[in-house]
């Protein structure tokens, strides 16, 4: 069993230099400065990257954060940071992409130029780029759908791109052995990238694709028919097992939104119900997969867990030392509002409330600004889930 990982101590560096400030006052110093000053201190040298790690961990939010829309014009990235209930900003703006994914602390970004997703990380402002889908498609099927897409804008339509890549994830943090996977095609197909290759790879056969995971070196997809299938990385991704155990979740004048999500080891599906009239939630029912006896369990308890669902990321999150989130609750955003009609929206029906599984119980957490939501850059609410290791 190795040592335990100690702090570095700032005293044996300041004996080699006369010019090191004490301990305790770069410390106080630290304390002040905001995170992303901090993980950029990170880079600096091994022993800063070892110093800060303590201080990251400490400081870093434990709940996820909610990129919300931008501003009019666009100035920034914005994010709520909801355990502090403040809004946090960086430089970067993204007039010519829009966010497909959160994984491992990173944004991942589609660019409509030149079809080449990109990972971000707002902490630290780093980029990564991908290689095209055009390695993919081709660029054939990709001058039409820029054609489509340029006659689409012309003549006021929605913008067909926004809706080309239902969502990207990332297996593992960007660096070293790590990969890439997206529902893609209008979420019929799901493409894939490993680190140090050229190309995307299509995995599986063709489905209706509604969410996608990665947990224990394995890719869980759910379809429309709510088969979960199961792809190993270990294996290039190669199909290990489909499960097909059908729900048929019905309630009068609603429609369904499902996700995935691992919580404490097990694969979770999350069935939201939104009212059509209204266009806002109206229930949550969450169902556990039991691999052995392929199919899948309802759940009645979450315990301490909290559950946090998006379109484009979903986590568990415990709510043990977390003073923002309640336990046996499900918090959301309404990704079916960016598929009404803008004429048709109400502004509050862009909702982030919270759902109780005990009583059934629905309670608004954040109201957005009114004008924001009339920006057409705004497509679905994004969560990110702040790593201190990046």
């Amino acid at each position: 069993m190795g040592q335990p990982r100690t702090r570095p101590t700032w005293d044996c560096c300041a004996k080699k230099s006369r010019y090191l400030l004490p301990a305790h006052v770069v410390e106080s110093i630290f304390k002040l400065l905001p995170l992303q000053d901090l993980v950029r201190t990170k880079a600096l040298s091994s022993f800063w990257n070892s110093y800060t790690q303590f201080l990251l961990s400490a400081r870093f939010p434990k709940a996820p954060w909610l990129m919300l829309p931008p501003n009019r014009p666009p100035t920034s990235c914005r994010f709520l940071n909801v355990q502090d209930n403040i809004e946090e900003t960086t430089s970067e703006v993204f007039l010519e992409s829009h966010c497909i994914g959160s994984s491992q602390g990173w944004l991942i970004f589609l660019d409509h130029s030149t079809f080449s997703p990109f990972l971000f990380n707002p902490f630290t402002n780093v980029r990564i780029h991908l290689p095209s889908l055009t390695t993919f498609y081709g660029d054939e099927e990709l001058d039409f759908l820029r054609r489509v897409r340029y006659f689409a804008l012309r003549n006021g339509a929605k913008d067909p791109i926004k809706h080309y890549v239902q969502k990207a994830i990332l297996t593992a943090e960007p660096v070293g052995e790590y990969s890439v996977v997206m529902i893609c095609d209008f979420c019929t197909a799901i493409i894939f990238y490993k680190n140090g290759e050229s190309c995307w790879t299509e995995l599986n056969q063709r489905h209706s694709y509604k969410d996608v995971i990665c947990c224990q070196n394995e890719i869980y997809a759910l379809d429309s028919n709510n088969a979960i299938h199961i792809m190993s990385l270990a294996a290039e991704g190669r199909l290990r097992e489909s499960i097909d155990h059908t729900l048929k979740p019905f309630l009068d004048d609603c429609v369904l939104s499902r996700y995935i999500v691992e919580s404490e080891g097990e694969i979770l599906q999350v069935i939201n119900f939104i009212c059509c009239r209204a266009h806002k939630a109206k229930l949550f029912q969450v169902y556990k997969l039991d691999s052995e006896n392929r199919r899948w369990v309802e759940v009645k308890s979450l315990r301490d867990q909290s559950l946090v669902i998006g379109r484009n990321h979903s986590v568990s999150v415990s709510t043990k030392d977390m003073k923002f989130c309640k336990g046996n609750s499900i918090y959301f955003t309404n990704d079916y509002w960016a598929f009404v009609p803008e004429a048709n929206r109400l502004p509050y029906e862009y909702e982030f409330g919270a759902y109780t599984l005990e009583d059934g119980k629905i309670s608004q957490v954040f109201e957005f600004d009114v004008e924001s939501l009339k920006n057409e850059q705004l497509l679905l609410p994004c969560w990110i889930v702040p790593h201190s290791r990046n």
